[in-house]
């Protein structure tokens, strides 16, 4: 049976949230959003380094199939996550995309008030989005330093029999969903022969 174990980074507003649904329900695993993991109350609070570490053991750790979408780059976090990965996908696309789904997103956030990532009262507003812990003021320094830590990662814990996907187009990122789904695809009917 193959095992999928993805693992999806990327900026904000990369889409790792939307292809990490859309994978999970195509190959029929669990999805775990590390921002839901993260964020605990309505004024943005969040769990420590070491309390996200131990919520993704408990939640993930030990499980033969998942998605998970998120960067993952908390020590703790990133030493179970990615060695585990058969598959990581870094959505890379470029930082105008990358940008205008920012905006639109966060416009449709505050327009609609939507709780997020299941935390009771947790909602975007236009103010948070140009503070320093906002949105906009540290997407650059993010793109800046995923550029950077995102290979280190792959260099230092990706096994050598799992699969690292660069996704720069739209192209790259369907060509990556087909071979992924013509995998299961293929491992479904080679068992039912």
């Amino acid at each position: 049976m193959v095992e999928f174990r993805i693992l999806v980074v990327g900026s904000m507003g990369s889409g790792k949230t939307t292809l990490a649904t859309r994978l999970a329900g195509q190959l029929g695993v669990a999805c775990h959003h590390m921002d839901a993991y993260f964020f605990t109350g309505a004024d943005w609070s969040h769990r420590t380094a070491e309390q996200l570490a131990a919520l993704v053991a408990e939640r993930i750790g030990g499980a033969r199939q998942w998605v998970v979408d998120g960067n993952s780059l908390l020590p703790g976090v990133a030493a179970q996550l990615w060695p585990a990965a058969t598959h990581v996908v870094w959505l890379d696309v470029a930082a105008a995309v990358a940008l205008w789904r920012l905006l639109w997103r966060s416009v449709w956030r505050v327009a609609t008030r939507a709780e997020l990532f299941g935390v009771a009262g947790l909602r975007e507003t236009l103010w948070n989005h140009f503070t320093a812990n906002g949105v906009f003021v540290p997407w650059f320094a993010q793109r800046r330093k995923l550029a950077k830590r995102i290979p280190e990662l792959r260099d230092e814990f990706v096994r050598p029999d799992a699969v690292f996907y660069h996704v720069r187009s739209a192209r790259d990122l369907e060509n990556v969903v087909r071979e992924l789904v013509r995998l299961r695809d293929r491992e479904y009917c080679v068992n039912t022969q």
